[in-house]
């Protein structure tokens, strides 16, 4: 059978074990896989995009909530401030990006929110504009 121990030209040289396969690079501890997604999640929260939008698990509700948070506290304010910017470069004052599709995938919530708006006695066309 073949053996590197052969191979030695003496005890000293002998190496302690034959051949194995093992494994090479890193093999982090749950400890440090968990403190990675930790700090992924702090610095994205950081940013202002959601946990439940990177990947966590979270129901339909929990991910519906934080897109609709990223997009009019993250994602509006940010868009803001290119087209302000933008406007000043392009000698165009009041520059405004259409946010309009965005709100999509509140419908419901802003259906909710025009029908609470109406029956509290607000004026049909105040209410649109609102909840629009």
């Amino acid at each position: 059978m073949d053996s590197v121990s052969t191979w030695a030209d003496n005890a000293q040289s002998k190496p302690l074990q034959d051949w194995a396969s093992k494994r090479i690079g890193a093999d982090p501890p749950t400890e440090l896989i968990a403190l990675r997604r930790d700090l992924i999640t702090r610095v994205l929260d950081a940013c202002g995009v959601p946990a439940e939008l990177t990947g966590q698990q979270a129901d339909g509700t929990a991910q519906r909530e934080s897109f609709r948070r990223f997009a009019t506290t993250t994602v509006m304010l940010v868009l803001n401030g290119v087209a302000t910017e933008f406007g000043k470069k392009v000698d165009t004052p009041n520059l405004k990006f259409d946010l309009a599709g965005m709100y999509a995938h509140d419908l419901a919530g802003r259906a909710q929110s025009f029908q609470r708006l109406v029956q509290g006695g607000l004026d049909v066309e105040q209410a649109r504009i609102i909840a629009a």
